[in-house]
């Protein structure tokens, strides 16, 4: 099992009205193995007032939305309570979203809405599902298992041949050594059922 860990943002703050909110979010990716495609990023935020003095009305909710690579948003709870929410203490959430994703980064996007509070302004919403914050993530390595260009061609049964992978395509191999100063073909040879047999047959 592969973990790859990243901050998406340290601090990122609503720009309208006031009080300010900051949130900050990080990820953890985990993928089973480097042949699994699916992927399961955890996604963790805070938000928090800009100052001690701030102060954000009775009754506020902020809801996260967030999502891996445009597939479904998901959601998680950010803040919620009858109180008024005052001073700079963070109020935390996380969410999981698995995903097949056969790639090295992932686009993870997020936004906050905000309901529910006697506050009259808008403070505490941050984007929205057309226009999210966007960020990059590293996932862990994905190799498809496949090393390129298929199989080598299969030689004749009483011949044994070898073959390189050159850019995705099988060729024949054709060793040469330098004698005195000339390059000249080398027929390896390998022992079989305790026979040496030649590698290359013309």
């Amino acid at each position: 099992m592969a973990t790859t860990t990243g901050t998406l943002t340290d601090r990122i703050s609503s720009t309208v009205s006031s009080p300010t909110v900051n949130y900050s979010a990080s990820y953890t990716a985990t993928r089973a193995s480097e042949t699994a495609s699916e992927v399961s990023v955890k996604l963790n935020f805070s938000a928090w007032l800009n100052s001690s003095q701030s102060r954000l009305g009775t009754g506020i909710k902020l809801t996260v939305f967030a999502r891996v690579n445009g597939g479904n948003w998901h959601s998680a709870v950010l803040k919620q309570g009858s109180d008024s929410w005052s001073g700079t203490a963070k109020h935390s959430a996380s969410l999981t979203i698995s995903a097949d994703l056969k790639t090295s980064t992932a686009k993870i996007e997020f936004y906050v809405s905000r309901t529910g509070s006697s506050y009259s302004g808008t403070a505490g919403i941050l984007g929205n599902s057309s226009n999210p914050k966007s960020y990059t993530a590293a996932l862990p390595a994905y190799s498809s298992g496949n090393t390129g260009g298929g199989v080598p061609p299969t030689p004749d049964t009483d011949k044994h041949i070898l073959y390189v992978n050159v850019g995705g395509v099988w060729k024949r191999a054709e060793p040469y050594v330098n004698v005195n100063g000339a390059w000249e073909s080398v027929i390896p040879y390998a022992k079989s059922n305790g026979v040496w047999k030649s590698q290359f047959r013309k």
